[in-house]
This record gives structure tokens, C-alpha cells and sequence, in this order.
């Protein structure tokens, strides 16, 4: 199966992790990271502090795009060792994070966690405030961040995909 074809499936995995993980940070990069057969624990676990725009403030770039352009950097940048050695590489990662950032805010308006809700919602949700935090989860306002969960992921696959045909 061709990476074109995975984005499906990374989508799909992305909207089920969801309702596992919370964190659409650590929620797109699993789902990528799983679609595509990649080792990712150790990165899943740095995404978790990216989540809810970062520490779940809301302020920060969503994590489902946060997840995203982890992904496609895990896939495309090259290791440490050879870094510094590989320009063109890293400007490939730059530019596919790029096309996923675009669609992202071509989408859902923003890329902001508290922006990305108040289109989606109508409004935000401090998640730092327990109250708040129980109001977006009882009543489903969670649920709803599984289109852009799935999305991104599908983004991140098709990036990746334009960056090795390119």
C-alpha cells in the first residue's frame, strides 16, 4: 500500500486514538506513526505536553498540527548524525509541515487550540479549569476534535508523500 493510500487509514487510527489517548498531540503522531510503521514511544511521550496548546492552555499551536509536523519530521528529517551534512533534507520537512500548516488554517481558520474551538464550538474551554474541563468533556466537545485529529493525520501522510515525489 502506497503512502497516498495510508493517509486513509492514518486518519481513521487518529479519530479511534482519540478516544484512547485525549491528547491530539500524542492522538496524530500515534496514528501517523502506526499508518506508516514507524517506532515512535519515545515520541509519543514528548507529545503529550504539546497537547491542548501545550499544557492544555489553549495558547499554542493545536496539537493535532503539532502531532502532524512531528510526524512528518519523524518520517522525513534526517538523524543527528547527519544533519548538518543534509540542507536540502531539512528543507524538505520544513516545506511538508508547511502544506500540512496551510491546510490546517485553510480548514479550520486558525491554528491556535483556542481558535480551533471557538470555530468549532462557538467557543473555548480553558481545560485547565476543572469545571471547564468537565463541560468539555461530558458534553462532548472532545468528540467533535476527532475531525481534526483525523485530518491532520491524513495531512501529515500526503505531505509526506508530495515531499518524496517532489
Amino acid at each position: 500500500m502506497g503512502l497516498r493510500e495510508l493517509a486513509d487509514r492514518a486518519d481513521q487510527l487518529a479519530r479511534e486514538y482519540l478516544h484512547k489517548y485525549f491528547g491530539c498531540s500524542q492522538t496524530v503522531l500515534a496514528a501517523v506513526a502506526d499508518a506508516l510503521g514507524l517506532e515512535a514511544e519515545r515520541v509519543f511521550k514528548a507529545m503529550v505536553g504539546l497537547a491542548g496548546g501545550v499544557g492544555i492552555t489553549g495558547w499554542g499551536t493545536c496539537g493535532a498540527l503539532a502531532g502532524a509536523a512531528a510526524a512528518v519530521s519523524l518520517y522525513l528529517a534526517p538523524d543527528r548524525a547527519n544533519y548538518e551534512r543534509d540542507p536540502e533534507a531539512r528543507l524538505r520537512v520544513y516545506q511538508a509541515a508547511a502544506r500540512v500548516a496551510e491546510r490546517f488554517k485553510a480548514h479550520f481558520g486558525a491554528i491556535t487550540c483556542w481558535e480551533v474551538q471557538v470555530g468549532l464550538f462557538g467557543k473555548h474551554f480553558d481545560l485547565r479549569d476543572p469545571e471547564q474541563l468537565r463541560k468539555f468533556l461530558d458534553g462532548g466537545f472532545i468528540w467533535r476534535c476527532e475531525e481534526v485529529v483525523g485530518l491532520a493525520a491524513r495531512w501529515a501522510v500526503e505531505a509526506i508523500a508530495e515531499a518524496q515525489e517532489g
